[in-house]
């Protein structure tokens, strides 16, 4: 990081620094009208003001830190910038978050941070830096939120990620793909259906069944036979939403399979309520 910017610092120091003495900041602060005034001045020193705002920003988990004034600032940026005349701004605003955010000399807190302004603001500046992140374990669910809000182009970086990624982040990866309905993912998702992490299995049939493709039906069917009974319930709700789904767009056989599958496989007195929902779906589907 650069050397402090004294006019950056002076700026942060005219926000309230809590409700109470010795509290913990709430991020109240003054006048929208006054805190736009700050924005634009930071945004008017360019990067070099930006990168100084970011300096100084803590890790709270390092150090008793009750200041917060200098993450507020950044998130009132965040917000100043998504105005629709301010695109130049906030193109130098993603282009340099993005930029830090695999800086090593940064706690990953603040990288965290980062990731989640750039989740407020948006903008493909950030696909790269945030494609990056995902495989790292502490910053990769912040990474995924941050491109599933992105949307355009989200689903490349973090299908491309999901082969590489260490186990701590398949289940989050696996999730963003679910949310993105990201159909080019299904092989990926196929191949970690066995992991050995149970949430990754889950989170894995779930997003097979989003994709809404039939390609995924013998990976969501055999996972209904699961021994544990959480991931086994969490397969079958993912199993309805498929059949749904192929139903919706006319692939009424391959729904009707599914339906056939779960009423023959739920055959506990207790699961009468899944046979029904399974014979009703039949009939839809015929």
């Amino acid at each position: 990081m650069q050397a402090p910017d004294p006019r950056v610092a002076e700026l942060v120091g005219q926000l309230p620094n809590s409700d109470q003495p010795d509290a913990e900041s709430k991020f109240t602060g003054p006048p929208w009208a006054t805190v736009e005034k700050m924005c634009a001045e930071i945004l008017a020193g360019g990067r070099e003001r930006l990168v100084a705002l970011v300096g100084l920003l803590r890790d709270p988990s390092r150090e008793r830190w009750t200041s917060f004034r200098a993450e507020y600032l950044l998130h009132a940026i965040a917000l100043y910038v998504g105005a629709r005349e301010r695109r130049v701004e906030r193109r130098l605003f993603v282009e340099t978050l993005a930029s830090l955010i695999g800086d090593a000399a940064e706690s990953k807190a603040v990288r965290t941070r980062l990731i989640e302004e750039l989740q407020t603001t948006g903008g493909w500046g950030a696909l790269d830096a945030l494609g990056g992140a995902l495989l790292d374990a502490d910053l990769c669910e912040p990474a995924a939120r941050a491109l599933v809000a992105l949307r355009r182009g989200a689903a490349g970086r973090v299908r491309a990620a999901l082969p590489k990624a260490p186990a701590a982040c398949r289940a989050a990866l696996a999730q963003a793909l679910g949310v993105l309905a990201d159909a080019e993912a299904v092989g990926a998702l196929i191949e970690i259906l066995g992991d050995r992490n149970r949430e990754v299995r889950i989170c894995a049939v779930w997003a097979l069944a989003r994709t809404g493709d039939a390609r995924g039906i013998d990976g969501v069917l055999a996972a209904v036979a699961a021994d544990d009974g959480w991931e086994s319930a969490q397969a079958v709700k993912a199993a309805f939403l498929l059949a749904e789904k192929l139903a919706a767009a006319g692939a009424k056989q391959e729904a009707a399979r599914i339906y056939t599958h779960l009423g023959a496989r739920c055959s506990d007195p207790a699961e009468k309520h899944i046979r029904a929902a399974a014979e009703r779906g039949l009939e839809a589907a015929e």
